[in-house]
């Protein structure tokens, strides 16, 4: 059929709505999270967009508050209010659960035909596509180990879009990809590669889960499109964010970023010298630079980190006390956050101190005795047993039920049960 003269398409990612980090001011970052997606809501509806799409972390975790899925809820029913025939497409992002307890499907309902999560039946191998004639979408709902599951399902995937009539064939990961991801360190079985985006057969890659933004770019012949997030999830992170439109016609794709207003600034101070310096200069610096920037940010609601690295000679803590004297000192600004990093370390001797390990490179050492699809299923069982412990533990104890813990410990008997018998069977 191929499409009309111009399908536009509004694109964003990883709205984390319910976060709230830091807890300090965790209600008012809840807000500020909601706001940002409200902005994208306002543009898509100004833009007159065909569909919508987000790639991963509608939520910040599974088990958000009813609030914030009415709220969500609500924004997407004022999307459809204002554009009748718009159908939003998104995928799974870690923070949206598992494919058994997905905080999509807070969302989803028999009569909301517009909302459509993809992705799900892929991740086991059945066929699942989007396909109105105007655009074709598949995508692959989160999981540790999206380069495997790339490989693995690639030939359906491939073949779903080669029998496509549609012009545009998009495909939608939560992942990083090679070459484009701003993260260090990130486990090789968590990047996609350009050889395993080109077995996917599709003009477009739309990817979640990187929140620093990554214009449209082009590999071999598929487009790659990296949203972002619409709000700063680490107060590191001083990037603007936004949302893109796309317009996609038979002879190109543009993408065109929107950049959305914060409603904190958040802003990041480094003081460090390379020398020995006594307590006073490291004030006294800390002291100039933050207040040219609330100077300079004077309208504006303020978080404000300042981070002290390098060498002094004295007490460290004693420049913290003053500088937290100080702020507390500058109430014409509004500022509602202040933290201080302290790096700050009297003079030694160098001593080599190897790199710590992360969880993503412990599990699948640990794991390694297992085939390799029960590393998969016993590193989710482990996430699982970090979020829930982070959820639901006992304040008390700092353990889970024994409810809880149940059927977590028949899920890694069913692990290590098929194993053995698997062993047996070889030998």
């Amino acid at each position: 059929m191929g499409v009309p003269a111009v399908v536009t398409i509004g694109v964003f990612s990883d709205t984390h709505v319910g976060c709230s980090i830091p807890k300090a001011i965790g209600e008012k970052r809840k807000i500020a999270f909601q706001k940002a997606f409200s902005q994208a809501i306002d543009g898509f509806i100004r833009e007159k967009v065909d569909y919508v799409i987000h790639t991963g972390d509608l939520f910040e975790r599974r088990t958000m508050s009813p609030a914030d899925s009415v709220f969500v809820k609500s924004e997407f029913q004022r999307l459809v209010n204002n554009l009748k025939n718009v159908k939003i497409l998104i995928i799974r992002g870690n923070h949206d659960g598992t494919i058994e307890n997905n905080a999509l499907d807070y969302v989803r309902h028999p009569l909301a035909e517009y909302f459509i999560v993809l992705g799900e039946k892929t991740l086991i191998g059945e066929p699942e596509l989007f396909d109105d004639g105007k655009i074709a979408v598949q995508g692959l709902g989160y999981t540790a180990y999206p380069a495997k599951k790339i490989k693995e399902k690639c030939d359906l995937i491939g073949e779903l879009f080669s029998n496509s009539k549609a012009e545009y064939k998009i495909f939608l990961l939560h992942a990083f990809i090679e070459h484009l991801t701003t993260i260090q360190y990130v486990p090789r079985h968590q990047v996609i590669s350009p050889e395993l985006i080109k077995k996917l057969k599709a003009n477009l890659v739309i990817c979640g889960h990187q929140h620093q933004k990554h214009d449209l770019y082009k590999i071999n012949n598929t487009y790659i499109l990296i949203p972002g997030a619409t709000e700063a999830v680490e107060l590191s992170d001083e990037t603007t964010h936004g949302y893109f439109i796309l317009s996609l016609d038979k002879e190109k794709i543009t993408a065109t970023f929107h950049p959305i207003t914060p409603l904190h600034r958040i802003l990041n101070i480094k003081v460090e010298s390379r020398e020995k310096k006594d307590e006073k200069w490291f004030v006294d610096e800390a002291k100039s630079r933050i207040l040219d920037l609330l100077k300079a940010n004077a309208t504006q609601k303020i978080i404000l980190r300042v981070i002290l690295n390098g060498l002094i000679e004295g007490d460290k803590y004693l420049v913290e006390e003053e500088l937290q004297r100080f702020i507390a000192n500058q109430t014409e600004y509004s500022l509602i956050y202040f933290e201080i990093k302290n790096n700050l370390n009297v003079p030694f001797a160098p001593v080599e101190i190897p790199a710590l390990e992360t969880p993503a490179t412990i599990y699948p050492q640990i794991f390694s005795i297992l085939p390799e699809e029960k590393q998969i299923e016993a590193v989710r069982i482990t996430e699982t047993i970090e979020r829930m412990l982070e959820e639901s533990a006992s304040p008390t104890t700092g353990l889970l039920t024994d409810a809880k813990r149940r059927v977590l410990l028949e899920r890694w008997k069913k692990i290590f049960e098929t194993s053995e018998k698997e062993e047996k069977a070889c030998q």
